[in-house]
């Protein structure tokens, strides 16, 4: 998966999730009781108070069985989201261990060499204080 660094998270693993229902669109309503609906996971009865959709899929799935509330998502959306979150993990790795492979390290041990000129001259004067005193 390439990264880009306009693109957030969640248009990432929106990549990888394909769309069950519209949001805000109805749950299916049990036929055989009154206020009841059904999860599209367990296919459990529920009633409205307990059923949410999932904001990945779309799906409406109870909040006692089919609900991550850590990932804030249903249960079969975590597991791609997991390994969203894990592939993008390991490409920051990659190209910091990139980045680091680039840079050469410096050495701090230079010495710098004088002109030739200069070198000279300090001889010169050494010469001549000997030869005053």
């Amino acid at each position: 998966m390439k990264l880009r660094k306009d693109d957030d998270f969640y248009t990432k693993v929106m990549k990888h999730i394909s769309k069950v229902r519209e949001q805000g669109e109805p749950p299916r309503s049990d036929v055989f009781e009154l206020d009841t609906y059904i999860c599209d996971l367990c296919k459990g009865s529920i009633s409205k108070e307990n059923l949410t959709q999932c904001p990945f899929c779309g799906r409406w799935i109870c909040r006692k069985n089919c609900w991550d509330s850590e990932q804030m998502a249903c249960t079969t959306c975590v597991g791609v989201i997991k390994l969203c979150r894990e592939s993008v993990d390991i490409d920051i790795k990659q190209k910091r261990e990139a980045g680091k492979k680039k840079e050469k390290p410096k050495k701090s041990t230079k010495v710098q060499k004088r002109p030739k000129y200069e070198t000279l001259l300090g001889k010169l004067k050494k010469k001549k204080s000997k030869s005053i005193k």
